[in-house]
């Protein structure tokens, strides 16, 4: 098996099948929003930022800010090299040429789960009583209660020895 079911939610032989296909498996979907493509632009677009704005610094300089705790900071363009802004550049002018302008985008769909599976799936998204997670070692998934995790979560995070509590939000 793929999983290792530590929760009290009973799989049955759909559920097992389905996670048995592991952590890589991607369902096909019918239509792509446009709005999620573009946020996976965005997104790619902030790392090649990130890389060429961290990776050209030689030195480091204690008086700027390295830690920036908002995910959503980009660096200023003025402090990125020109190969770096004419690549989000290149990367605009191919992605958005080539989407269409309606907001639904129909994909090659091929189904590549069956109905019972599908229905699996559904089942294991929709259940807010557990918790499904890569295990820290190995390749398994894992299926969790969420409330047995939330407690070893916060059992951790109350250990002193390993955790202190900050004064002021970072």
């Amino acid at each position: 098996n793929n999983f290792l079911n530590l929760s009290n939610f009973r799989l049955n032989i759909y559920h097992e099948t389905l996670l048995d296909l592991g952590k890589s498996f991607i369902p096909s979907t019918k239509i792509t929003h446009k709005k999620t493509i573009l946020q996976y632009i965005k997104n790619f677009k902030r790392k090649v930022s990130l890389k060429c704005y961290f990776v050209e610094e030689s030195e480091f300089d204690p008086k700027k800010e390295y830690f920036i705790p908002n995910r959503s900071w980009n660096p200023p363009e003025i402090d990125l090299p020109e190969d770096c802004i004419n690549t989000k550049r290149l990367i605009d002018h191919k992605v958005l040429n080539w989407l269409p302008d309606n907001e639904n985008i129909p994909t090659n769909y091929k189904n590549n789960l069956d109905k019972n599976l599908r229905n699996a799936l559904k089942e294991l998204k929709n259940n807010q009583a557990i918790i499904i997670r890569k295990a820290d070692k190995g390749n398994l998934l894992v299926i969790l209660n969420k409330t047995d995790y939330i407690n070893e979560a916060e059992n951790q995070l109350n250990n002193t020895m390993y955790y202190r509590l900050i004064e002021h939000p970072i």
